[in-house]
């Protein structure tokens, strides 16, 4: 017998499926083709809207929409009237076993006129693991596991969820660096 020679057994070979035509593999082509596509256009967008500042880049006072995207008034009016229960929900998965969250965040407007964000809130953050959650634990779920009914994920859907919308590696040390700035107004 030969060496390469196939042996033909009942069963042994599946019968190869024919091929009537190949309009999946076209669709499959073209979504996998769009994918990537769209990662490019992600980069290209987060290097358009200038996404050095971190989270001030985006959450801004949109006087075209009168809209205020600024964390500041998110954040004072959380102070007043407390924290929607959606936010509540993850910031309780964040926050350490056994700290108990009161549903209002601090009035911090006076530090926020001389700070940065969000290096100032992850100095607070951090400082009261007892008062307060995780920060980069909370950010992160709100960024990727929060849907808002009839909208989904925002930050994914219309802004491709890049890593480097908030963050940027450092050539040298090879470690990932949070993007941090002054808000806009403040």
């Amino acid at each position: 017998m030969q060496k390469n020679a196939r042996v033909s057994r009942a069963g042994a070979f599946p019968k190869k499926p024919t091929r009537k035509h190949s309009l999946p593999l076209l669709l499959c082509t073209i979504l996998l083709a769009l994918a990537l596509w769209g990662g490019c256009i992600d980069s290209a967008i987060a290097r358009e809207t200038d996404i050095q500042n971190g989270c001030v880049s985006c959450h801004i006072l949109d006087s075209d929409k009168d809209i205020d995207y600024r964390l500041s008034t998110k954040l004072q009016k959380w102070a007043r009237v407390g924290v929607p229960e959606n936010v509540m929900v993850l910031a309780r998965r964040a926050a350490a076993p056994g700290v108990q969250l009161d549903g209002k965040h601090p009035d911090i407007s006076a530090q926020l006129d001389e700070g940065v964000i969000p290096t100032l809130c992850l100095d607070c953050h951090r400082s009261h693991p007892d008062q307060a959650p995780d920060l980069g634990r909370l950010l992160h779920m709100i960024k990727y596991v929060r849907h808002k009914p009839g909208v989904g994920n925002h930050f994914r859907s219309v802004y491709g969820g890049r890593c480097e919308h908030c963050h940027m590696l450092d050539a040298d040390s090879g470690e990932m660096q949070i993007k941090s700035g002054r808000e806009q107004g403040h």
